[in-house]
């Protein structure tokens, strides 16, 4: 959606995903990346996914959304 929100050589990334009520939001590095609309509910596991290199996790929480 936005210009690239790349962290420096490293650094970190932060990547804070939102799901409320069918849809859901992904922020990298403070910049809103992507949108998704009209989602179906699911359960299940989470899964977390590396295009073409090692990926590596500092900290991951899971938070509910406060009404």
């Amino acid at each position: 959606m936005a210009p690239t929100s790349e962290a420096p050589l490293g650094q970190w990334y932060i990547v804070q995903t939102f799901v409320d009520h069918g849809n859901a939001w992904v922020i990298v590095n403070g910049v809103l990346q992507n949108i998704a609309t009209h989602t179906e509910p699911l359960t299940g596991t989470i899964g977390f996914q590396a295009e073409g290199a090692e990926m590596e996790f500092r900290k991951v929480e899971l938070r509910p959304i406060e009404k």
